[in-house]
């Protein structure tokens, strides 16, 4: 696989950044950003090119899917992992962020387990809190072990946003 397969973006794009994961994300954290961007094959293939982002020196992704939904996320995952992030993109789970007025500061952090129980919880079909300035679209479908996935990919840094 050669290098040729990440490229620059061909226009400076505004994405939300958060410092190691989406618990971490503030409002006033959206810039203007070059990441390596994916764009070769299939969805599937560009992510699992995206977790190999760090052979070329990436530590940080983004892979465009479709015209509305984008992944940010850590390069070097397993092929495994990348399998999560397809089947929970193609399930419709994504995250919604919030703005200053939407969101809740007083919000606690949440661990890997206490993050899940919330998910596990919420209703399908709608969307949950589980950081100050983001919200999880649970859609109807989703199993509890993809939960339990998504919960882990969220703490490693996997985002699965939609553009607004």
């Amino acid at each position: 696989m050669d290098n040729t397969l990440i490229e620059s973006p061909q226009q400076e794009r505004e994405v939300p950044i958060s410092r190691n994961n989406i618990f971490n994300f503030k409002p006033d954290s959206v810039e203007t950003v070059q990441f390596p961007l994916i764009r070769f094959g299939s969805q599937f293939e560009n992510l699992d090119i995206a977790a190999k982002g760090h052979k070329y020196g990436s530590t940080r992704v983004l892979v465009e899917l479709d015209s509305e939904t984008y992944v940010l996320m850590p390069a070097g995952l397993e092929l495994e992992e990348v399998e999560k992030i397809y089947n929970l993109y193609r399930k419709g789970v994504y995250c919604e962020y919030l703005s200053e007025e939407e969101g809740n500061t007083d919000f606690a952090y949440l661990g890997i387990g206490d993050s899940f129980d919330i998910m596990n919880e919420q209703e399908q079909g709608s969307s949950v809190q589980i950081a100050p300035y983001a919200n999880i679209y649970i859609p109807f479908g989703v199993t509890v072990e993809e939960i339990e996935n998504l919960s882990i990919l969220l703490h490693r840094g996997v985002e699965i946003s939609r553009k607004k």
